[in-house]
């Protein structure tokens, strides 16, 4: 870009001064005073073309070097994107690949986990999920620990998973209801915190709430995640699908791991359920899609925006 920047400006110079070569050789001194008035008003028009075109070169100039950048640097994150998921487990990178099953790699093993990309953009792994009858979520305490299902149908991700994923930093919940007459709405916290095996998995924190529902999970909150066990019999008996409840059934309106899940009365029954969480970056939670970079930006404003969705 220097180069065609140099030859357009010598190009334009010896235009200049063929012209007034040529006004030279015909005529007058009346001619040429005329002429070379009028030679210092196009010399002065050519000298403010040439600083436009100067500064349009260069900003084609940075343009391109920032997309090149920014492709480079699109392939260098692709490329650290393993070590990046041991970093940020639940982050589920919009790199192309970042919809389907992905390996994670947690603290002390690996586990498969589904992204989702398309319910509320990039970056989400689903918890848990309900598209059918195929699987029974009648489980015991044991079995809501480990998990269970199949990651392509419905299944719980399991609440020693979930601990894992969440403990790493901050997290954000997404509750997608779809009713049977295809009716959707959506509950969202900025700050889902649960607790460790030792206290129950008790939930911790909620967040603020935003939503086209009702906030039906804050009757959760402080609420410990218990489940019928027939094995060992424990007091932990008010309820044969897992969930944040005390032994009052406070909390048990928003179930929906419950035989017919549930979330305070709307619908009476689901098509289908589903939980899904994404790390907060940059203290961002939101869903709705950013604007295009401006021309000129700086590179690792544009790698910013980018990781925000």
């Amino acid at each position: 870009m220097p180069q065609l920047s140099t030859i357009v400006i010598i190009l334009l110079a010896c235009a200049t001064k063929l012209n007034a070569n040529n006004s030279n050789d015909e005529g007058s001194l009346e001619s040429f005073e005329t002429s070379k008035s009028g030679f210092a008003d196009y010399q002065s028009e050519i000298e403010t073309k040439i600083r436009l075109l100067e500064h349009e070169i260069a900003i084609k100039d940075k343009e391109i070097n920032i997309t090149k950048s920014f492709e480079e640097m699109i392939a260098v994150i692709a490329a650290l994107r393993p070590e990046m998921l041991k970093t940020y487990p639940t982050y589920c990178l919009p790199d192309g690949k970042s919809a389907g099953t992905h390996s994670i790699q947690l603290s002390d093993k690996t586990i498969e986990v589904i992204c989702d990309a398309d319910t509320a953009r990039h970056g989400w792994i689903i918890i848990q999920r309900r598209i059918n009858d195929d699987v029974n979520f009648d489980r015991s305490m044991d079995e809501y620990k480990d998990g269970f299902g199949n990651l392509e149908n419905s299944f719980f991700i399991g609440l020693r998973n979930l601990y894992a994923l969440l403990s790493v930093q901050q997290h954000e919940l997404f509750i997608a209801l779809e009713s049977l007459s295809n009716g959707t709405r959506y509950a969202r916290y900025n700050n889902f915190q649960i607790a460790n095996e030792n206290a129950r998995f008790k939930l911790l924190s909620l967040g603020d709430y935003e939503g086209t529902t009702r906030d039906g999970l804050r009757d959760s909150l402080g609420k410990n995640f218990i489940a019928y066990d027939s094995s060992k019999r424990t007091d932990e008996k008010t309820t044969s699908n897992g969930w944040w409840i005390d032994e009052g059934l406070n909390g048990i309106g928003s179930n929906l791991n419950a035989i017919s899940s549930q979330w305070n009365t709307w619908p009476v029954v689901f098509k289908s359920v589903k939980m899904m969480i994404r790390p907060i970056m940059k203290t961002n939670r939101s869903c709705e899609a950013k604007e295009e970079p401006k021309k000129g930006q700086d590179i690792m404003t544009r790698v910013y925006n980018w990781f925000k969705l």
